[in-house]
């Protein structure tokens, strides 16, 4: 999102491509936080893009457009350890796996509302690949 930045402990900005984990290791002082600030959002985007964060926000007295938010990392969603492969075969020959339980093609870094995406992909690829290996 366009004016999204993360402030490290330093006081600087994170680079665009910095990792997550690497800003809250840099984390605000005394704090395992970091500072998301949203101030450089216009209004009319983050009424479109942020209308329940706003109104969660603003109802506790705090205005994400006017002040950086203080945020500390919590876990959002695990992802599972199976790797698999393009047919979403595991390294156990003939077990398919697909959704949380294989890790996704994002690993650690899930983009957020991609999991449904993603287990319906491989989820389908799984099952024509599991018939494929009944079949033979």
């Amino acid at each position: 999102m366009s004016g999204l930045l993360v402030i490290m402990g330093s006081g600087e900005t994170a680079p665009t491509m910095v990792k997550p984990h690497r800003a809250i290791l840099e984390r605000v002082p005394d704090r395992p936080a970091v500072l998301l600030d949203t101030t450089k959002i216009p209004e009319d985007d983050a009424e479109i893009s942020l209308p329940y964060m706003l109104r969660r926000y603003r109802s506790a007295g705090i205005d994400p457009l006017r002040e950086p938010i203080l945020t500390y990392p919590v876990l959002h969603y695990q992802n599972g350890g199976l790797v698999i492969d393009e047919r979403a075969e595991t390294t156990l020959e003939g077990l398919f796996a697909c959704g949380e339980i294989a890790g996704g093609t994002h690993g650690r870094n899930r983009m957020m509302g991609n999991s449904l995406l993603e287990c319906t992909v491989f989820g389908r690829r799984a099952g024509t690949a599991a018939a494929e290996r009944a079949a033979a």
